[in-house]
């Protein structure tokens, strides 16, 4: 495998290279931390160890000097000479005494004492420096003497530092034991490289110069810039005890060299700090071996990180080989060769990694399967997508409500639409209230099988049967789909549910779908469609398909209707407003007949039958108007709950109270309940009555009788008479149009109005006569039931 920047293996060994190199750094960062902050701690350690025993040095050096100024100062020659009788010297004698005393002190140790000031102190208070005898004194040590008299003793301690003349200096109190006029002797030495020879990083500095201490004793002469200089300020000093005593050390690195800068006060007579004593040590040794330390970390490090790799390389190649090969299957399958094999090798991780692959490759064939499948499903339902679109083209240009059937039923049944077998459509018949069989309609593209040659013989009894069929107003299939308004479906043989017709039960119904088809609320009837023969089954895309085409006929079904009853008020209007006129002319014109004819009366110009005549006939006009304007008249309907056999009794009763001569039988069934106007009802039912009692008039035993029958959903009433009838090209004119009429003196209004009234009830009226043989005029009413919308 080979090793690419963006392969597994090359991030694998990179990763843990990083690994390696943050491990090793981290290493590294503890080594100095730990290590080399011991190492410093005791290279300060030393260097302040080293300071005590400069000072130890220097102790027992001050030592031999004081031994030395003591013999001097307490020799005979010393204490025997007159120095502080002024009266009988010259200035210039006391100054020559004080060089001849110093050249004394010079001829000891020349380096050490030349530079130095020497002052005799007298008991008087007199005081013989460089400047002769004088008795003013300037110098607050010698004050302090004074004070200090007779408490004085000649020791280590006796030893002071002070700074005069912005020099540094050691000062060393002698005191005179033997001597009348001298108290002390007070020896000042500058301190300077000479005072600590052999300890040359020794030297003393004032507070500011302790913070450019860098700038004095170094093992070499070191010169800083002012960044270094910086840095050596700004380095805060830790206080170190060693041997009762404090020292502050200071730890930094200056030019790639170690330094360690020690310094402890000094103090005068007065216990103040006048300055330091500093100590400055280098140690390149250390520097050293920190850097070779470093080197060496780094080193192995590295030799770790280059070992490691390629150890690492070796194994994670053998490791990941499988994961490679797995990889570019992986590749190979994602282009779509489902068939690459997988191998199952590698550790036990890949070994699964392949297994899920694998596992993954079948489920991918399987749903590359399913996907086909659903394509195919999808393009057939693309292809019934276009059926209905033309199944819906054609409903919206049909006008007829059978001519939509129709149509639907084709489109159920062509091999280029919907494909389905076969499709029934039972009409909701009010009368009967239940569905009946009205037409079957089968697939022309099944016959072309050979072994479906029985399948028109049996098509043909099929369309014997179908008007036979009567559904059952029942707990059936049907029934739930219209009461609930929607498809049911069923992908299971028909015999095995119960269909509200045992004659359905011989139709070999399979994998069928009930489509219940509404006007509004009307109830139009219901389409059976089935597979019984290609077996397909009715799947929720076809349901809801189907449900579109539902609610476009519904649609389709409600805009005719509107569509119709804006007609039939347009017209109505028209008519009432062009007979408004018309009446009104010819009721001046009756007005001054009728004035005229009572005139005529009262001078016994006519007689009264022939007035009784003419007044009937006005009568009649005037009822005929009031039918007219009632007709025109667009009405608000007074719904209540009424009883059909209270109604017809007392429609009946008022009727014969006006009209005692007049036979009508009423035969009532069973009580039950409707929506309705009564007042506009009435109306209706006299339109109808009078019609029928004008066709008894002259028949010898002329009668009416008026039946009412009820099933679940309607109520029936029936109004038969024996009179002359209605001839056949009546009947096939519209009798329920306005001026529609079978008698030639009736005005066509009667049964006009009596239509309008009961269709506004959503009732049904029909007439079925026979010339000579009486009439029989049928209406049909909805039953009241709870959820009706009034």
């Amino acid at each position: 495998m080979k090793l690419k920047r963006d392969s597994l293996l090359f991030k694998t060994i990179l990763y843990n290279d990083l690994s390696m190199l943050l491990t090793g750094l981290t290493i590294i960062g503890l080594v100095v931390i730990f290590v080399f902050k011991e190492l410093e701690k005791n290279f300060s350690i030393k260097a302040v160890e080293k300071f005590q025993v400069i000072e130890d040095m220097l102790d027992i050096r001050n030592t031999e000097f004081i031994n030395e100024l003591i013999k001097l100062t307490n020799s005979k020659g010393f204490i025997e000479k007159d120095l502080f009788t002024a009266s009988i010297r010259t200035p210039e004698e006391n100054k020559e005494i004080y060089e001849n005393m110093k050249k004394e002190l010079i001829s000891k140790n020349f380096s050490l004492y030349h530079e130095s000031r020497l002052t005799v102190i007298g008991k008087d208070g007199s005081i013989l420096d460089e400047s002769g005898i004088h008795t003013e004194v300037n110098n607050e040590f010698i004050k302090n003497l004074r004070i200090l008299r007779n408490k004085l003793s000649m020791t280590i301690d006796s030893v002071m530092y002070d700074e005069l003349e912005d020099k540094f200096y050691y000062e060393i109190v002698v005191p005179v034991q033997e001597s009348k006029q001298i108290y002390a002797v007070l020896v000042e030495i500058p301190l300077e490289k000479n005072y600590f020879r052999g300890n040359k990083y020794l030297m003393v500095a004032d507070h500011d110069d302790v913070e450019d201490i860098g700038l004095y004793q170094t093992r070499e002469p070191l010169l800083l810039n002012a960044l270094e200089l910086n840095r050596l300020k700004k380095e805060k000093a830790k206080l170190m005890k060693l041997n009762g005593k404090e020292y502050d050390v200071k730890s930094l690195t200056i030019q790639g060299i170690d330094y360690n800068i020690v310094s402890r006060p000094v103090l005068n007579s007065f216990g103040e700090k006048v300055g330091y004593l500093v100590l400055s040590l280098s140690e390149p040794a250390l520097t050293k071996f920190k850097i070779d330390t470093m080197s060496l970390i780094i080193l192995a490090t590295i030799i770790l990180i280059l070992l490691n790799s390629f150890i690492i390389s070796g194994t994670f190649k053998q490791l990941l080989m499988p994961l490679e090969e797995l990889s570019l299957a992986v590749d190979d399958i994602a282009s779509g060769n489902l068939d690459r094999n997988v191998r199952l090798n590698g550790t036990s991780e890949i070994k699964l990694l392949s297994l899920a692959t694998k596992k993954m490759v079948e489920k991918l064939k399987n749903n590359n399967f399913i996907l086909e499948d659903q394509n195919e499903k999808l393009k057939e339902y693309i292809h019934r997508v276009e059926g209905v679109e033309k199944l819906l083209l054609g409903v919206r240009k049909e006008p007829s409500d059978r001519g939509i059937i129709d149509i639907i039923l084709k489109g159920f049944t062509s091999g280029v639409g919907l494909n389905y077998d076969r499709a029934i459509f039972f009409e909701y018949s009010n009368e009967k209230g239940c569905l009946v069989g009205k037409k079957i309609r089968k697939n022309r593209n099944i016959l072309k099988e050979d072994k479906l040659s029985s399948f028109d013989l049996r098509y043909e009894t099929m369309k014997e049967i179908v008007p036979l069929i009567k559904i059952k107003n029942d707990d059936n299939l049907f029934h739930k789909a219209i009461s609930e308004k929607k498809i049911i479906f069923e992908n299971r043989r028909g015999y095995k549910i119960y269909l509200g017709s045992d004659l359905l039960m011989g139709f070999g119904l399979s994998n069928f779908m009930i489509l219940p088809i509404f006007n509004g609320d009307k109830n139009v009837g219901c389409i059976l469609v089935d597979n019984y023969i290609s077996g397909r089954r009715i799947e929720l895309e076809d349901v809801e398909l189907f449900n579109v085409i539902l609610l476009n006929v519904g649609i389709h079904y409600e805009n005719q209707q509107i569509e119709l009853e804006k007609i039939t008020n347009e017209r109505d209007i028209a008519i009432g407003r062009m007979f408004k006129k018309i009446i009104y002319r010819r009721n001046k014109v009756i007005e001054k007949y009728t004035l005229m004819m009572m005139k005529l009366y009262k001078n016994d110009q006519i007689n009264g039958e022939a007035f009784k005549e003419f007044r009937d006939e006005i009568c009649n006009i005037n009822r005929e108007d009031s039918i007219l304007f009632d007709y025109s008249d667009k009405k608000e309907y007074n719904f209540e709950k009424l009883k059909i056999n209270k109604f017809l009794t007392e429609v009946v009763e008022s009727y014969v109270r006006c009209n005692p001569n007049r036979d009508i039988s009423l035969f009532l069934g069973e009580e039950a309940s409707f929506l309705g106007d009564s007042i506009e009802l009435t109306k209706a039912f006299r339109e109808i009555i009078n019609n029928a009692l004008n066709a008894i008039s002259g028949v010898i035993n002329g009668r009416i009788n008026i039946i009412s029958k009820i099933n679940h959903e309607n109520i029936t009433i029936k109004i038969l008479d024996n009179g002359s009838g209605i001839s056949a090209n009546a009947l096939g004119e519209n009798l329920f149009e306005p001026f529609a009429s079978g008698n030639e003196e009736s005005s066509g209004l009667g049964l006009a109005i009596a239509n309008k009234i009961i269709s506004s009830h959503r009732g049904i009226i029909k007439i079925k006569s026979k010339l000579g043989e009486g009439a029989e005029i049928k209406i049909i009413l909805n039953r009241y039931k709870e959820d009706m919308n009034v």
